[in-house]
């Protein structure tokens, strides 16, 4: 029975292994980060564009999220814009417009350094905006 168990376990953890960081790179799933990067500097009016952290596989986060797949993190400041909510969302339009693929991507997360004390958080899910 335990045997039985824990190959189950680790059968469906081979299989996501599997899918998700060889079959999605065969496939060309993956979303590269440099190009969402490029994007953003031709698109975003920031002082600067920083990628912080680009993970294919299982990733966490503090707040205890899992994402499973690829997951792409941003840091931009000093960016200049009147209305954030419509800034967000051209940005979000100009970037699946610009990657071919950028709706396989499981996770983009922005951050913009609203204030020195304030950060706004954008987080782009499965293509489906969210800002936080």
């Amino acid at each position: 029975m335990k045997k039985g168990v824990v190959l189950t376990i680790v059968g469906v953890l081979t299989f996501l292994f599997l899918d998700t960081v060889i079959l999605d790179g065969i496939l060309d799933k993956s979303v590269d980060s440099v190009e969402i990067a490029e994007v953003l500097k031709e698109h975003c009016d920031c002082e600067t564009v920083q990628n912080d952290v680009s993970v294919v596989g299982l990733s966490f986060k503090l707040a205890g999220e899992a994402t499973l797949g690829d997951s792409h993190s941003f840091r931009l400041s000093k960016c200049k814009f009147n209305d954030f909510n419509e800034y967000i969302e051209d940005l979000h339009t100009v970037l699946k417009e610009s990657i071919p693929n950028f709706c396989d991507a499981d996770l983009v997360e922005m951050t913009f350094e609203a204030t020195s004390s304030e950060d706004k958080v954008v987080e782009i899910r499965d293509c489906v905006l969210t800002i936080k």
